[in-house]
Formats: C-alpha cells, sequence, structure tokens
C-alpha cells in the first residue's frame, strides 16, 4: 500500500491486509483496494491480494485494477469484492461498464475519472500517458451515469495526497450534474474537510 502524491510520488505504507485491520479499527464504512500499476502492465489485479484483503475487511470492498471485462468482475467479486472500479478500461469503452451492471447490478459498478484542473477548467486525466484529454468531464460522467454505473468515483490529481481539503467547486460541478452517488478523493487532511465536502 502507497501513500500517493499528485500521482507523481508514492510513499510505501505497509501490507494492504494489514492496513485493512486498522482500518477496520479505526471505523470507516468502506474500503477501495486499487493496483494503480495494473493497467499500465496490462494485467488484473492480484486475486490473492484481494482474498487477503477481504478476509481482514468488516466493511464494503470496492476493488480495482485492470479490469477489461465482466469475466474478471466476476472473478473479482468471487474472491471477495463487493463492489468494482472500473477507470482505464473506460477510456477506450464502456462494454465493461454496460455488461457488468447487466449481469450484476449497477450497485456493484463503480466508474473512477481521474480530474486536474488546468488554468479554469477540469481536464480528464489519463494517468497511464500522464497527460489530459480533450474529453468533456460532464459529458463522460453523465455518459458514465447512463451506461449503467452505479457510482462516480473522482480522483482530484492536484490535491491528491496534499491534505489541504476538496475542491468545493469541483464536487458541486459533478454532483449537480448526476442523479447516482459521488465519491471524492483527493484533498482529506482533518475531518473539517469531510464535512465540508
Amino acid at each position: 500500500m502507497v501513500q500517493s502524491i499528485n500521482f507523481k510520488k508514492y510513499l510505501p505504507v505497509g501490507r494492504p491486509e494489514i492496513a485493512a485491520e486498522a482500518f477496520n479499527n479505526w471505523g470507516v464504512d468502506e474500503l477501495f483496494l486499487i493496483d494503480i500499476d495494473a493497467s499500465k502492465e496490462k494485467r488484473l489485479i492480484d486475486l490473492d491480494i484481494v482474498k487477503k484483503v477481504s478476509s481482514k475487511c468488516l466493511v464494503p470492498l470496492t476493488v480495482g485494477g485492470g479490469i477489461t471485462n465482466v469475466h474478471q468482475i466476476g472473478e473479482l467479486l468471487k474472491a471477495g469484492a463487493d463492489k468494482i472500479c472500473l477507470n482505464q478500461s473506460l477510456k477506450q469503452s464502456l462494454n465493461c461498464l454496460i455488461d457488468g451492471q447487466k449481469k450484476f447490478g449497477k450497485q456493484c459498478i463503480v466508474a473512477s475519472i481521474d480530474i486536474l484542473k488546468k488554468k479554469d477548467n477540469y481536464k480528464l486525466f489519463d494517468y497511464i500517458s500522464g497527460k489530459t484529454t480533450n474529453q468533456s468531464l460532464l459529458k463522460t460522467i453523465t455518459d458514465y451515469e447512463k451506461a449503467g454505473a452505479g457510482e462516480i468515483f473522482i480522483n482530484d490529481v492536484e490535491r491528491d495526497g496534499m491534505g489541504k481539503g476538496y475542491n468545493i467547486k469541483l464536487v458541486d460541478k459533478v454532483s449537480k450534474k448526476l442523479s447516482i452517488p459521488v465519491i471524492c478523493s483527493g484533498g482529506a487532511g482533518n475531518p473539517s474537510h469531510i464535512l465540508k465536502v
């Protein structure tokens, strides 16, 4: 497990299954387990790691990393995931999202988006190329909702690991456009930031 800073620097934290036990004790109500190298390396998140973490996890577990088809979604759910997080595969096609929600229900599919502010515009960020894209943020999130995503997970690259608070304008912009839950990542530094977002 690593502490990410701006999607550029990664500080080692420890083994994910041990972290899961700690988070249980701290009272979290959901965990995300994302393999940030899986898509780059064209492989699926390790099923054994999912099994280890899920065996220690007392709350819902959302898993992501290298998922490209509905068969892999089924394998991860068997390994102990409660929900699946899709990011990179959605840049090529919405088929994995559409097929996954049809087979397993939209409540178990989370669509993830990485966002970077450039001047006064919010751009979608491709973490594999390290560059922003020209896709429309609002069109993309509404397309994901229409395709059957049960939740949208937004990662604010600029605030990732900084602990200075969430980008409330961005969260407001996204949540007003959607009728499904929005999960925010990037900026939490203290409990007041969480209450504010």
